[in-house]
């Protein structure tokens, strides 16, 4: 900020950052720039910028202000084509100041019952920028240090000079013109005003200012309005606040101006100094939700009970141990009746007799004396009378 970047008398410069303060204005946050140091890392930087503090003073017509000359010695005032009453629901006026007055943004709102006063500081930005999967995230700490006088004086002296040579190595003046053109292309557009004017039966909000597509200004409903009360019709936010947070959102956002950007000039808005740097990797950590794991293995260990127990069950009902295989029903099903049945029908086919064929066999507990007690294949006289099988044939 020591040194002259142009943007005084440079259209390039001058319209790239016009550009930025808008994106600011309608996105309400920094605008992001690609990471240089990869999908996962982090850095700090620190540099001199413009910084706003604001005051609120009351009612307008409680405070001392003179804006008739406020306006005429302003170099981004305009005619006062409005009136000063409950019909003004905003106005705001960008002040050049003068010898002891400082540089600011003077806001009207409210029907002139607040007044706001925000004064222009150079100020250290200490900026932590991180980057998690080319995820962004910033963090400022800004600390002001002194009002910037005589705007009105800087920027004359710049229209004045013919051969800016001497401007340029005026590190004095430099730093303060450079403060005072960023704050007044960053804050432009929140100058003008917005009125209630009557037409006919019917109310309609007249507007001349760019402040209308920042979100931070509050709700308000554009056309014509029918209501009693037209001024009711738009509600302020906290202009005392986010009127510091946007003019710092837009100075941190000119980082993402590269070079390249800025075609035809030679003077860098954004200096890059190269220093050692050392990159850490750390191992990735995982935290566990004891709540959430116990409920999966709560449901594991108790279908794995269940399955245990209804197979002990079924092992102690059925009093054998084997593969649930074919020949493993054959064995632990037959007895003797069934043995004499079958005999000579052992390997199947051609040798299957009638007999085989039409014998009517039932599943169920085998009668005393079939054998050991026990739950099989049998002809309907073997099966006690407790079986209740199925009759398959």
């Amino acid at each position: 900020m020591d040194s002259f970047f142009g943007l005084a008398v440079e259209l390039p410069i001058s319209f790239a950052v016009i550009s930025m303060s808008g994106q600011v204005l309608a996105g309400s946050q920094i605008v992001p720039w690609e990471s240089p140091c990869g999908a996962n890392c982090s850095y700090t930087f620190s540099f001199i910028g413009p910084a706003y503090r604001c005051e609120e003073l009351g009612p307008f017509s409680s405070t001392s202000i003179n804006l008739t000359e406020l306006i005429d010695e302003s170099f981004y005032g305009g005619p006062m084509d409005f009136f000063l009453n409950s019909s003004l629901l905003y106005y705001g006026l960008l002040d050049t100041g003068n010898e002891t007055r400082p540089t600011g943004l003077l806001i009207l709102y409210d029907s002139m019952n607040r007044t706001l006063r925000c004064n222009l500081y150079n100020a250290t930005y200490t900026t932590a920028v991180s980057y998690i999967n080319n995820e962004q995230t910033i963090q400022n700490d800004i600390e002001v240090h002194n009002t910037i006088l005589d705007g009105t004086g800087l920027i004359d002296t710049v229209i004045r000079k013919g051969d800016y040579h001497d401007l340029l190595t005026n590190a004095s003046f430099c730093w303060k013109m450079n403060l005072i053109f960023l704050q007044s292309l960053a804050v432009g557009p929140l100058g003008g005003p917005i009125e209630i004017a009557a037409q006919g039966t019917r109310y309609e909000l007249e507007t001349d200012t760019g402040v209308l597509v920042w979100p931070q200004l509050g709700q308000w409903a554009p056309g014509f309005l029918n209501a009693s009360n037209p001024a009711s019709e738009i509600a302020f936010g906290n202009l005392t606040t986010a009127i510091p947070d946007f003019l710092a959102n837009f100075t941190v956002s000119l980082m993402s101006l590269a070079t390249s950007q800025l075609p035809n000039t030679t003077s860098a808005l954004i200096v890059n100094t190269s220093v050692p740097a050392t990159s850490t990797s750390y191992p990735i950590k995982y935290t566990y939700d004891k709540g959430a794991l116990w409920e999966i293995y709560a449901c594991a260990l108790g279908i794995t009970m269940i399955c245990v127990v209804v197979g002990c069950w079924m092992l102690r009902s059925n009093g054998v141990v084997g593969e649930l295989t074919f020949a493993q029903v054959l064995v632990t099903t037959r007895n003797p009746t069934l043995d004499k049945i079958c005999e000579g029908a052992e390997h199947g086919g051609k040798y299957i007799t009638d007999r085989v064929r039409k014998v009517k066999v039932k599943y169920g507990l085998l009668e005393p004396g079939i054998g050991k007690l026990k739950v099989g294949f049998g002809t309907k006289d073997e099966i006690h009378a407790l079986g209740n099988g199925v009759q398959l044939s």
